[in-house]
């Protein structure tokens, strides 16, 4: 699997200053018994040759030297064993935090930061948003290790239509996506690639002894060379493939003005969200129904939320809501 992101782990300043002071010394251990030796070794051959006396203090020396050189290759070797296990553990700690480990493709989080990065760059860029159609049908009848080659199976597909330059990655559940940045991400590249993606996972999948087509609905946004709007590219992205399920799936969609009034919409929804959080103004009703509703004072009146809940589960705000609603739940209990 080729790589998908060519930043590498950040190294460590320390380790070089180390390595630095190790081979200084090793060097230094070396040319004293250099040195030494070049005095020593005349008064040994005449010692042999006169019944000279070798002086003591330079077999003390010559031989401190050589306690010096064996400590310096010594400690050597311990530093070279200490800097490959640290650069192995910053390369585990590297993939356990920006990859994903069902697929090998980066994770949500490593899309965040290319996205937030967007700005600092020029040149257009394009994501595209893909949801595996009835990838929940073999995780129900296969199980869960099904469910994983699928996932994995997907990524190789992805992997192996898209160019080098892309950014593959998986979400989370069974949401992909798929970033293109430079002068490849205009909106013909991304939808060009978009129906290859389309073609790719409708081809059948063998797993687990059955022949499955998945399928899946794309959405596409783009932002131009001058990158305003791309902090919102996912939210479009996603808007765009929410439409695609609405027209049948199996389809890709490129967001266009006519979604804009809806991702302005929801742009909206998810203020008054933050605002009705920060005012404790949701109230869970716990019906035969689940139906969740909240209170807020505006023009519109009381809000029936449950009929959001897509919505709701896209926003950034959904944890802190559930953190809310469990708190004004779990507080008035300490009083029993």
């Amino acid at each position: 699997m080729r790589a998908q992101d060519p930043r590498s782990a950040p190294a460590v300043r320390s380790s070089g200053d180390t390595r630095w002071i190790t081979a200084t010394v090793a060097l230094f251990a070396i040319c004293v018994f250099a040195a030494s030796g070049a005095q020593i070794l005349p008064e040994v051959l005449r010692s042999y040759s006169q019944s000279h006396s070798i002086r003591p203090h330079h077999v003390t020396t010559f031989l401190l030297n050589i306690a010096l050189v064996l400590f310096a290759w010594r400690r050597s070797e311990q530093l070279k064993k200490t800097f490959a296990e640290r650069d192995a553990a910053e390369s585990l700690a590297y993939q356990l935090a920006y990859y994903d480990e069902a697929t090998g493709l980066l994770n949500r989080r490593r899309l965040n930061e290319l996205l937030a990065d967007l700005p600092s760059k020029s040149g257009p860029a394009t994501l595209i948003l893909i949801d595996l159609d009835h990838f929940k049908r073999v995780n129900d009848l296969k199980g869960h290790a099904a469910g994983d080659r699928v996932l994995a199976e997907t990524a190789r597909r992805l992997l192996e239509v898209c160019p080098p330059t892309a950014r593959c990655v998986r979400l989370g559940g069974d949401e992909f996506a798929v970033l293109l940045r430079g002068p490849g991400a205009q909106p013909e590249d991304g939808e060009q690639l978009a129906e290859l993606l389309l073609q790719a996972l409708n081809r059948p999948m063998a797993i687990a002894g059955m022949t499955t087509v998945v399928g899946c609905s794309i959405g596409i946004s783009f932002v131009g060379k001058d990158r305003q709007g791309s902090s919102g590219l996912l939210e479009r992205a996603d808007l765009a493939m929410y439409e695609a399920k609405k027209r049948g799936r199996n389809c890709c969609v490129l967001f266009d003005e006519k979604m804009e009034a809806e991702f302005e919409k929801r742009k909206r929804f998810e203020a008054e969200m933050r605002e009705g959080i920060e005012r404790d103004e949701f109230v869970p009703f716990f019906d035969a129904n689940g139906t969740l509703m909240r209170q807020f004072h505006s023009p519109i009146g009381t809000a029936l939320l449950w009929t959001e809940r897509s919505w709701i589960e896209s926003t950034n705000v959904i944890g802190r809501l559930s953190l809310s609603l469990c708190e004004s739940q779990l507080v008035p209990l300490q009083l029993f």
